[in-house]
Order: C-alpha cells, then sequence, then structure tokens
C-alpha cells in the first residue's frame, strides 16, 4: 500500500489526461488484482486525489484501447 500511495502521489504535478491516466494505471499495476472502477476511485481518494468514477471509467477505456488494461471480469479490470 506504501508504494501504491507514493505512486499516486508522485503524480500530484501532473495535469490533464495524462496525469489521470498514469495514476489509473499506476493503481492497478500497484494492486497486482483485479479492480472495479470504485476501488480505483477509493485507492485514489486515499493517496489524496480527486478523479471522479467517471474520469476513471473513460480513463480505462483509454488503457483498454491501448492494450495496457483488460477488462478481466464484469466491472472488474486488470494491468497487462
Amino acid at each position: 500500500m506504501q508504494a501504491e500511495l507514493a505512486s499516486i502521489q508522485a503524480g500530484v504535478a501532473l495535469t490533464g489526461d495524462l496525469a489521470g491516466l498514469e495514476r489509473t494505471e499506476a493503481v492497478l499495476r500497484d494492486a497486482g488484482a483485479m479492480l472495479s472502477p470504485k476501488q480505483i476511485e477509493q485507492r485514489l481518494e486515499a493517496g489524496g486525489r480527486s478523479d471522479t468514477y467517471r474520469t476513471i471509467t473513460a480513463t480505462l477505456d483509454h488503457l483498454m484501447k491501448q492494450n495496457k488494461v483488460t477488462r478481466a471480469d464484469w466491472g472488474h479490470y486488470l494491468a497487462l
């Protein structure tokens, strides 16, 4: 969890779409397991971020198109 929080907090200086992509992907990679968008949102909030559910789901769609994330189960995502 400490590595995850450090990754999230390191993204504080990033702005725009790039920041959202990197944070969402970082949370999934650090988790090493399937997460729902709500679980990603909770982890980002724990790290001091305020990404919305809508932003996270849009980011996940974008990451799937880039083959960085897969929908492993209905409503759950996994980093590739």
